[in-house]
C-alpha cells in the first residue's frame, strides 16, 4: 500500500488503471475508509463516455473524477485537502445490472456494488512534521505462559501517527498471531510512540531462529530483528 503524507489546503491526484478490463465495463468509484470509520462512498464516473459523474457532500467541489479511455485510467483530483480526509483510498469497478423487461429489452440498469479493488493508497493529512520511527526490539523477561511466548516490538519518536506493523519469521513466513495498541501521543503534543505484541507457541518457537518485526509509515519503513535467548546482541526486556 503507497502511504503519502499531505498538508492542510494542499492538493493530489490519485489514479486508477483498469488494466483487462473494457472501457465499456469500466464505470469506476472511488471509496475512502478513516481509521475506525467505515467505507465512505466519494466519488463515481461512468463507462465509457464519462458522461454521469457523483460525488458525495463531503468532497463535492473539492474532488474532480475524470477518465482517459485511451490509458485505461480514472482520476481523482483532491484539491483543498483537510485533515478529516485523511484515510485509505480505493478505487473499485462498479459493474452494470441490466433488468429486462418480460424477457424482450432491457428496462432499467442498476449499479449497485464493488467487485474489483485496488490496493488502496493512505493519505495523511496533517500539518505536523513527518518523523519516521525509531524501533526497538522487546522481549519477556518472564517463563512462557500456556506453553506461548510474547515478545514485542516499541516504534517511537514518529509523526504523524498513522503506522502498522507487521511479523514474519527469518524465512519471510507472515506471522498473525499479533495485537497493535493505538499510538500514543507524548505529552508536548510532539511525536507517537506504538507497541506491538506477537504471541508465539512453543513448537513454533523451538524451530525459528529469529523474528522480524516491521513497521510501514509515511515516514519511511524499517525491520527489527529479535533473536531468541542466548543469541541476543542487545535487547530491550520488558514484562509483555
Amino acid at each position: 500500500m503507497n502511504r503519502l503524507v499531505k498538508k492542510p489546503g494542499e492538493s493530489h491526484q490519485l489514479t486508477c488503471t483498469y488494466d483487462g478490463i473494457s472501457n465499456d465495463n469500466a464505470a469506476i468509484g472511488w471509496i475512502r475508509q478513516a481509521l475506525g470509520k467505515g467505507l465512505e462512498w466519494i466519488a463515481y464516473i461512468s463507462a465509457p463516455s464519462g458522461s454521469i459523474i457523483s460525488y458525495s457532500q463531503s468532497v463535492k467541489n473539492r474532488f474532480t473524477i475524470s477518465r482517459d479511455n485511451n490509458k485505461r485510467q480514472v482520476y481523482l483530483q483532491m484539491n483543498s485537502l483537510k485533515t478529516e480526509d485523511s484515510a485509505v483510498y480505493y478505487c473499485a469497478r462498479q459493474p452494470q445490472v441490466v433488468f429486462v423487461l418480460l424477457g424482450i429489452r432491457p428496462c432499467h440498469t442498476v449499479y449497485g456494488y464493488f467487485d474489483y479493488w485496488g490496493k488502496g493508497t493512505m493519505i495523511t493529512v496533517s500539518s505536523a512534521t513527518t518523523a519516521p520511527p525509531s524501533l526497538f526490539p522487546l522481549m519477556n523477561c518472564g517463563t512462557p505462559s500456556n506453553n506461548v511466548y510474547s515478545i514485542g516490538c516499541l516504534a517511537a519518536g514518529f509523526s504523524p501517527s498513522s503506522l502498522t506493523f507487521k511479523w514474519t519469521d527469518a524465512s519471510g513466513k507472515a506471522l498473525t498471531d499479533f495485537v497493535q495498541y493505538p499510538a500514543v501521543q507524548s505529552e508536548n503534543g510532539g511525536t507517537y510512540t506504538g507497541v506491538s505484541q506477537l504471541r508465539v507457541a512453543k513448537n513454533v518457537w523451538e524451530n525459528v531462529k529469529s523474528f522480524h518485526c516491521s513497521v510501514e509509515h509515511p515516514g519511511g519503513g524499517k525491520t527489527a530483528v529479535i533473536n531468541k535467548p542466548g543469541m541476543m546482541w542487545s535487547l530491550y526486556c520488558i514484562f509483555l
